[in-house]
């Protein structure tokens, strides 16, 4: 009875990992082409999360289903078990790598894919020749400002030489007309007194 159990098991789990492993390989055949050294990898983002999800999902469903088996089962297993699963093991470890592989490419992807650098590298040098172009016209306001307030000095003093002028004026004009009533004033008495 015991050994109708174990042999259950065993079958329970060599199915489970028989199925895991069909797709895991074709997971893997979906992503990765098998013709020659070239392998070629799917540009489209969302299928390859999918997948790198789904294969993720895979192994922990795998790992769950051999830790929840018992210890003395696990023990009593037949050595063939134990050879395949050494193979699966290498299996697991060869798509891991490859799921790392795929880690990095989406990486690259998303951080920094072809077109996107392509267009950062022409707006970066739209906005440099901008920038540039701002700078000139920066230096050549600034020298323009420069000017005015050198003309705007020269004015401030000429009308500050203007209005001490216009005061000596103004204050020799006082003191000719205060002459001239001074000089009239008598006349103007002796007029009267005729």
């Amino acid at each position: 009875m015991m050994d109708e159990e174990d042999d259950d098991v065993h079958d329970t789990c060599r199915s489970k990992i028989s199925r895991f492993r069909k797709k895991f390989r074709s997971a893997h055949d979906q992503s990765f082409g098998t013709g020659g050294g070239d392998t070629f990898i799917s540009s489209d983002d969302v299928v390859n999360t999918r997948r790198l999800h789904s294969r993720w999902h895979e192994h922990d469903d795998l790992e769950l289903a051999l830790r929840q088996l018992d210890d003395n089962k696990i023990q009593a297993m037949p050595l063939k078990f134990w050879k395949d699963m050494v193979i699966r093991v290498q299996y697991l470890i060869d798509t891991n790598r490859l799921l790392r592989a795929d880690v990095a490419h989406l990486r690259s992807q998303h951080h920094c894919p072809l077109h996107t650098c392509k267009f950062s590298s022409m707006s970066i040098g739209q906005r440099q020749v901008t920038l540039q172009r701002d700078l000139m016209n920066s230096c050549q306001l600034e020298a323009e400002n420069a000017m005015q307030r050198r003309l705007l000095s020269k004015l401030s003093s000429e009308r500050d030489a203007l209005v001490s002028v216009l005061k000596d004026q103004d204050i020799g004009y006082a003191h000719l007309l205060q002459s001239i009533r001074q000089t009239n004033r008598p006349g103007i008495h002796t007029t009267q007194a005729r």
